[in-house]
Order: C-alpha cells, then sequence, then structure tokens
C-alpha cells in the first residue's frame, strides 16, 4: 500500500521537541534570514528592472561624448591647416597618430587590469592551505 506524499515538516514542527528559549532562538534566526533573502530578492528585482536604463544611458551618453571627440579634433585639425597653414594630410596624420598613440596606452592600461578580475585577494583569503604549500583550488 502506498502511502500519499507528506509535506515536509515545518520548522515549528521539527523543532517541537526542542526546549521552548532554543526553539525560539532557531525560529527568530530563521525568519531573519528569510527576510533577508526576501530584501535581496526585491533588490535583485529593482537592480534588473535599472540596468537596461543604465545601459541605455551609458551608450547615448558615449554617442554625444564621441561626436564632441570628433568635433574637437576636427575643429584642432582646421586650425593646424587654416593658422598654421599645415597641409590637410599632416594635420590628419599627427592626429591619426596621436588618437593611436592614446589608443594603444589605454589598451596596454586595461590589459595590466586584467588578472584583478579573477579576485586574487578573495581566493588567497577563502582558500585553503595544503600541507606542502599549495592551494586546495587553483586560481
Amino acid at each position: 500500500m502506498d502511502d500519499p506524499p507528506r509535506a515536509p515538516p515545518s520548522l515549528g514542527q521539527s523543532l517541537a521537541g526542542l526546549p521552548a528559549g532554543l526553539r525560539d532562538v532557531l525560529q527568530a534566526a530563521a525568519a531573519a534570514g528569510s527576510s533577508r533573502v526576501h530584501l535581496l530578492a526585491l533588490e535583485l528585482r529593482r537592480a534588473r528592472d535599472v540596468l537596461p536604463k543604465i545601459i541605455a544611458l551609458l551608450v547615448l551618453g558615449s554617442v554625444m561624448a564621441l561626436t564632441a571627440w570628433v568635433a574637437l579634433w576636427a575643429a584642432v585639425a582646421w586650425l593646424m591647416v587654416d593658422l598654421a597653414g599645415w597641409a590637410p594630410m599632416w594635420a590628419m596624420a599627427l592626429i591619426a597618430a596621436i588618437n593611436v598613440v592614446m589608443a594603444g596606452l589605454l589598451a596596454w592600461r586595461a590589459l595590466a587590469m586584467v588578472p584583478l578580475l579573477a579576485l586574487p585577494a578573495t581566493l588567497r583569503h577563502l582558500t585553503t592551505l595544503r600541507p606542502h604549500g599549495g592551494s586546495e583550488t587553483s586560481p
């Protein structure tokens, strides 16, 4: 004879055999944990709703900044050609060289920061050392 599946006992039912004080403490701890999980869920939902708006604003801001950057260099090129008497080709070559060098420096700096994405300090702090000096997890 198959018995129908039973629902798992609630926290109150599973703690019924414990002394009242200990049971109250455990129930309060469970309630505090539950309220924190609920708060986390609410905040994650709000973050999910706000993230697309933040991304859209960043994209629009980037377009505006890029437009301003191009306009700035166009003005510099115009000044170099009109006031300094440079040939347009040399003005464009200088501006391109400056931008390529700056892009290279920024890329070099960004690549130097990539190892920080592995959270090395957290891994060192949370990793248990083996007796021979190695760690249990390899970064």
